[in-house]
C-alpha cells in the first residue's frame, strides 16, 4: 500500500477565501491582466505614464461632468482673466474652449494679440514642431505668474507626448510643470516661469 500524499495547502485570498489551486500563476495571471486593463486605460485605471509620474494629478472627483469643477476651474482660471489660445485646430475640444469662455466671461485671446494675457492655452501635439522654441518665443505677453497650459492629446491618442517628455521639453525652454491633468480627451501640463 502506498503512503498517502499529503494535502496541498491552499494559500487564504482576501478576507480569508481561498485561492485557486493555481496559486502564483493565477495570481500572475490577474496582475497581468489588470496591467493590460491600465495600458489601455479602461477599468478606472489611469495611464501607466501617469502611476510613477509626480506631475500627474487625477481629476476624479473633479469632473466636468457631474462633478464639483469644469475644465476651466481645474485649470485655476477666473472670471475677467484674459486667455490667449495658441494652435486651435479640427481636433481641439470645443467643450474645453467653452468652458473657459465661461469661466473667464471673456472670448480667448488669438495668438497674433498682443495684450498680456493671464494664462495660454497651447494646443499641441507630438510632429507640430519644436516645442522648446516655440514656448520660448511664441507664447506671447503672459503676467508675471502665469499659466501656460499645453494640452496634448492623451495616452492612446495620435500626438500623444509622455508626460515626463513634457518635463523635459519645459525645462528646456526654461519652463517647469507645475501639474499635469486629465481634460477630456487631452492632457493639460500647466507650465510656469520658475
Amino acid at each position: 500500500m502506498r503512503p498517502a500524499l499529503p494535502a496541498r495547502a491552499v494559500e487564504p485570498g482576501p478576507a480569508g477565501s481561498p485561492v485557486s489551486p493555481a496559486g502564483p500563476a493565477a495570481r500572475l495571471g490577474s496582475t497581468l491582466s489588470l496591467r493590460g486593463a491600465e495600458e489601455r486605460g479602461d477599468a478606472g485605471f489611469p495611464p501607466l505614464d501617469s502611476l510613477f509620474d509626480p506631475f500627474v494629478r487625477s481629476a476624479r472627483g473633479e469632473s466636468q461632468k457631474g462633478g464639483s469643477m469644469g475644465y476651466a476651474e481645474t485649470m485655476r482660471l477666473r472670471a475677467g482673466q484674459a486667455v490667449r489660445e495658441i494652435g486651435a485646430d479640427d481636433d481641439t475640444d470645443d467643450e474645453i474652449r467653452d468652458d473657459v469662455r465661461r469661466v473667464t466671461g471673456r472670448e480667448l485671446l488669438d495668438d497674433t494679440s498682443e495684450e498680456v494675457a493671464d494664462a495660454v492655452l497651447w494646443w499641441w501635439r507630438e510632429g507640430d514642431g519644436d516645442l522648446v522654441s516655440e514656448l520660448t518665443d511664441e507664447a506671447g505677453p503672459l503676467v508675471e505668474g502665469g499659466s501656460i497650459w499645453v494640452l496634448t492629446p492623451r495616452q492612446g491618442k495620435p500626438g500623444h507626448i509622455p508626460v515626463l517628455e513634457m518635463a523635459e521639453l519645459a525645462d528646456d525652454a526654461g519652463l517647469r510643470v507645475r501639474v499635469a491633468t486629465p481634460l477630456g480627451s487631452w492632457t493639460g501640463h500647466d507650465l510656469y516661469r520658475p
